[in-house]
């Protein structure tokens, strides 16, 4: 089509264009999970399949010996680590099950309790807690913690033939993102009626955040949730490593971090007469684990390119709920998306982002 397209045909051009768009997210909307999942791992592993189309000269196997080495780096250690982590979660579940009564407070602890009724005892009504009442509270809590882990995992990878065709679709699209990304580039710029120029520093900076959110805010994550597992295992809770390992890097995805869990967790140890346990948990989250971010962020997350952590906090609670366990990363990359779209818009529209007003005084 070479002519000029009449305005009225351009209009219902674009309508059409846009209902496709619609049409096809709704279309996939059941595996859009492995769409997106492939789209960030061909991008991560972008530059491996660059250095290996340079020397086998040869797109299809290229992208073939990329897929193996994202499954060596990728799919086969979290596969590993989740088989294991269900199956201490099962092993959790039965012993706290099997505990109702048994945690033993100690001597600081029953003084605690003790202080505690003397002060509700001023207050007409107020409830006695006992010791068997706080027994019951907490394993109810682990139990209900280890089968919430459980669940969502297991939701995340659904029924085995789910999966099977899930990942089949994230290999082809893989491969397909890999071998056509130039193609693809193209057609977005082409698409966007922000213009090329725009549109291709758009894509550069989103890429430039979900690598940075993902090499870095992972990376960083997963060195924090791995530290906070090694201190409870140093101090004898050697049977829930990698569930352990596990919640605590998905704690620490969230500017809360893990210090949710482990901070109440060593004060605990330390009023249930385990001083010198409790005392290494809290310092290695104070002196270490928090020190893992100081340090590593400005190495791996630049500083324009970060993502706000209110937006962070909001996107990860989100993908977790409507996408499940891997939510955790389809969630940012999503907030990002949103983000960036616009920011782009504005800039088309010369308004620019919102600047804070100079206080004066």
């Amino acid at each position: 089509m070479q002519e000029t397209v009449a305005r009225k045909e351009f209009r219902a051009l674009t309508i059409a264009v846009i209902l496709a768009v619609l049409l096809g997210a709704y279309f996939v909307r059941h595996f859009f999970t492995p769409l997106v999942l492939a789209a960030i791992a061909a991008y991560l592993f972008g530059p491996v399949y660059n250095w290996l189309h340079r020397k086998l000269k040869s797109k299809s196997k290229a992208a073939g010996l990329t897929l193996l080495v994202s499954f060596l780096v990728l799919l086969v250690p979290v596969v590993i680590i989740l088989f294991l982590t269900v199956l201490q979660i099962s092993h959790l579940t039965d012993v706290f099950k099997g505990a109702s009564n048994t945690v033993d407070l100690g001597r600081l602890g029953q003084q605690v309790v003790s202080s505690v009724n003397d002060l509700l005892s001023h207050f007409p009504g107020a409830p006695t807690l006992s010791v068997a009442e706080i027994s019951d509270k907490l394993n109810s809590i682990m139990v209900n913690l280890a089968n919430g882990l459980f669940n969502l995992i297991v939701a995340s990878v659904g029924s085995i033939s789910s999966f099977i065709t899930s990942l089949f679709i994230y290999i082809y699209a893989f491969i397909s993102l890999l071998t056509h990304k130039q193609y693809l580039v193209n057609t977005i710029k082409r698409l966007n009626p922000l213009g090329p120029k725009l549109t291709e520093t758009y894509l550069e900076k989103m890429g430039l955040m979900t690598g940075a959110m993902v090499r870095g805010q992972f990376v960083i994550a997963l060195c924090q949730g791995l530290a906070e597992a090694l201190f409870f295992y140093a101090v004898g809770i050697h049977g829930f490593f990698f569930f352990l390992f596990i919640l605590f890097s998905l704690m620490s995805v969230i500017p809360l971090g893990a210090g949710i869990l482990t901070i109440p967790w060593g004060i605990g140890m330390i009023l249930v007469g385990n001083i010198w346990q409790g005392i290494t948990v809290l310092l290695g989250h104070f002196l270490v684990v928090t020190n893992i971010d100081n340090v590593l962020r400005p190495k791996l997350v630049p500083k324009n390119v970060r993502l706000d952590p209110a937006l962070t906090l909001v996107a990860v609670f989100s993908g977790l709920a409507a996408f499940g366990f891997l939510g955790i990363v389809i969630g940012p990359v999503i907030m990002i998306v949103i983000k960036l779209t616009i920011e782009a818009y504005l800039e088309a529209t010369k308004k620019g982002p919102a600047k804070a007003k100079p206080q004066v005084g």
